[in-house]
């Protein structure tokens, strides 16, 4: 096969867990109805509070049964959510550590085939951090990040779908405030600034780690001679190296990171001025009191989407290091093999 035409990042992420499709999809469907399962506690509470709210000023008319319908419902579905979270988890993590065995099994193949000199150019503290840490970092993004981006993509999506039936003006404003959740997250991670400093990021903290490796393994040596940290310099240059992109990383995203976060929770005051506007144009105490119903529901339930994008932001920030985890691994299975002798 042409090197070239290999896939890299998220295609061939991808790629790997194509292998145990059938079991990750069958994850994926599972993520979809508790996606789905998940918001019907929100139907059930809104209900109930519909019908306290109706006969607040005579609880005797309230429907007792009715409540009790609901609040079993609403059980059901949060023990339906255990069971179908439970499910989807079991078939990604049974994918994931089939995926993890195949990967480790490639990489050992490839080694034993590899020149001596391509050890040589390799700090074994390396080799062991790409076999360790990298493979079990693709294994957790398949295992736990895989399910939890669809729930969390098609939840807020359900939930919005149910907010413009209750009313679609104050709808607009979460889907607004939603989209610039999204846009500031995205400039968090797809500038091009913070692609760079983050690749590096990622590359600074494996050369310490495999340093690390290195170091606690000469910790004898240290002990016979009486050696410092700064006899390591390959370790003690790694430190300081990962101290200044780690900080960089850091002061590149705590702007967007600023807005992500004061944005998705100022929802709640942009639902107030809007809220009172409409408030301002309806006429009769049963028009009154369903404006009110519906500023509570949202009040309530907006959060819910709140949590839901921190989620996918935190899936997207393991995506990245698995995408950098999957190059490291490839870079080794692409290496030439010794060719062996025809006698």
């Amino acid at each position: 096969m042409d090197t070239n035409k290999r896939k890299t990042g998220l295609a061939r992420l991808i790629e790997i867990a194509g292998t145990k499709r059938r079991l990750l999809i069958g994850a994926m469907l599972l993520a979809v109805i508790t996606a789905i399962v998940q918001f019907v506690p929100i139907i059930a509470v809104y209900n109930i509070l519909i019908e306290l709210a109706e006969h607040a000023l005579d609880p005797s008319l309230i429907d007792k049964a009715y409540i009790w319908l609901w609040s079993y419902i609403a059980l059901g579905a949060f023990f339906a959510f255990g069971v179908l979270t439970f499910a989807s988890l079991m078939l990604s993590h049974i994918a994931a550590f089939n995926i993890l065995y195949e990967i480790r099994m490639q990489l050992v193949q490839k080694m034993v085939r590899l020149p001596l000199g391509f050890f040589s150019r390799r700090a074994s503290g390396e080799l062991k951090k790409i076999m360790s840490d990298d493979v079990e970092r693709i294994e957790l993004f398949i295992a736990h990040h895989i399910p939890d981006i669809v729930t969390a993509l098609l939840f807020p999506l359900i939930l919005v779908s149910y907010m413009f039936a209750v009313d679609w003006r104050l709808a607009i404003v979460v889907l607004a405030v939603l989209a610039m959740a999204f846009y500031v997250m995205g400039r968090m991670y797809t500038g091009k600034k913070i692609r760079e400093v983050s690749k590096r990021y990622v590359e600074t903290l494996g050369r310490m780690n495999a340093s690390i490796v290195e170091y606690i393994r000469g910790i004898p040596v240290v002990k016979v001679f009486q050696q410092t940290i700064y006899s390591f310099k390959n370790f003690h240059a790694a430190i300081e190296e990962y101290e200044k992109f780690a900080s960089g990383y850091a002061l590149k995203c705590r702007i967007p990171l600023t807005g992500f976060t004061v944005t998705l929770n100022g929802t709640f005051v942009l639902l107030i001025p809007v809220a009172m506007f409409i408030l301002s144009g309806v006429s009769g105490q049963a028009a009154y009191e369903n404006v009110v119903l519906d500023f509570l529901f949202y009040s309530l339930f907006t959060p819910v989407c709140a949590t839901m994008m921190n989620r996918i932001m935190f899936a997207s920030e393991q995506l990245m290091a698995a995408k950098s985890a999957v190059s490291r691994v490839d870079e080794i299975l692409q290496e030439k093999p010794l060719k062996e002798p025809e006698h």
